[in-house]
């Protein structure tokens, strides 16, 4: 897909995106809505990219190595789903291990890629399971949405894959909110990026330097009205975080925000994990790891966790 005009799915977004821009620090979900879903969409269709968000394989793999009752299997809540290329995939792969997934509720920030992805799911899997989409800003606050969507009294899934809590702001106030929306006994599985034992930066940077990620994680200076031919893209590795930013080398005005040249915008972040920080981390937050599985290559990580008692979700 060629570049076409900048949109914002919300008018309330581009305020909240200037606002970011002038802070100098843009969360990546912005680069998902509006024009940004079709940017996103072209990039998870890249080879690259594909390698970065992980294996579905695995993912599968440690569900059937925790021996996850057929119960807990027939109702999946997706955080994230992308253009739902990934998805596809992966309950296809549970399909094979024998699973049946009869309800599959995706939820995003972006009301434009939950089309495609809906769309996606629709076209590939049509003898498949009956698919429902809504909006959670996942980094918000906590939801009633999916309990307004699970039917009886069995366990949900909920997927976060394809690297997307290492993608957020915060991961720890991402994971409570999760827990809040969610019962008791019901099942988290993580898809995540490992840190890799003396790997060089470049490692990680290597699968980010290309032209259409470039224009995915700019969609949303594009969309404000910043010539995207006077910005500077960088990336670093610091931190176990891949980094992108956008210093700007022309004087930008509109809507009151006036950024002079020089001035720098972080427009992308993805942070690589430590399996035992994971599962600190998980635990901190109302969850328990109970599998996780690195591959061959060390190059994907999948946790499964189950959700402690917080007497409650979200209404």
């Amino acid at each position: 897909m060629g570049e076409g005009a900048p949109v914002f799915e919300d008018p309330v977004h581009r305020a909240m995106v200037l606002g970011c821009i002038t802070e100098g620090a843009l969360p990546l979900k912005f680069a998902y809505a509006g024009s940004g879903a079709h940017a996103h969409d072209d990039l998870a269709r890249s080879a690259a990219y594909r390698d970065v968000v992980g294996s579905v394989r695995l993912e599968s793999a440690t569900l059937r190595g925790l021996e996850v009752p057929v119960s807990a299997i027939r109702q999946i809540a997706e955080v994230g789903p992308g253009n739902g290329q990934h998805t596809t995939a992966f309950l296809g792969e549970l399909t094979t291990a024998g699973y049946t997934c009869e309800r599959y509720l995706g939820l995003d920030f972006s009301q434009t890629l939950l089309k495609i992805a809906a769309l996606r799911l629709s076209r590939s899997l049509r003898d498949g399971p009956a698919i429902s989409v809504d909006l959670w800003d996942i980094e918000q606050a906590a939801t009633g949405k999916i309990e307004e969507w699970r039917t009886g009294e069995n366990p949900v899934l909920v997927c976060v894959l394809g690297q997307t809590l290492g993608n957020v702001e915060n991961p720890s106030a991402v994971l409570a909110n999760l827990r809040q929306s969610l019962r008791p006994g019901d099942l988290l599985l993580l898809g995540l990026a490992p840190r890799l034992p003396g790997a060089s930066p470049e490692t990680y940077l290597a699968p980010y330097r290309s032209a259409v990620f470039r224009r995915a994680a700019l969609e949303p200076l594009r969309a404000v009205g910043i010539d995207l031919r006077h910005i500077d893209f960088r990336l670093r590795y610091e931190d176990d975080t891949v980094i992108a930013d956008a210093i700007i080398r022309a004087r930008f005005k509109a809507d009151g925000v006036t950024l002079e040249p020089g001035h720098v915008v972080r427009c992308f972040l993805s942070r690589r994990f430590n399996p035992e920080a994971v599962a600190a981390l998980l635990r901190e937050n109302g969850w328990l790891a109970r599998r996780a599985e690195l591959d061959g290559s060390a190059d994907h990580f999948a946790v499964v966790a189950a959700g402690c008692d917080l007497g409650g979700v979200a209404s």
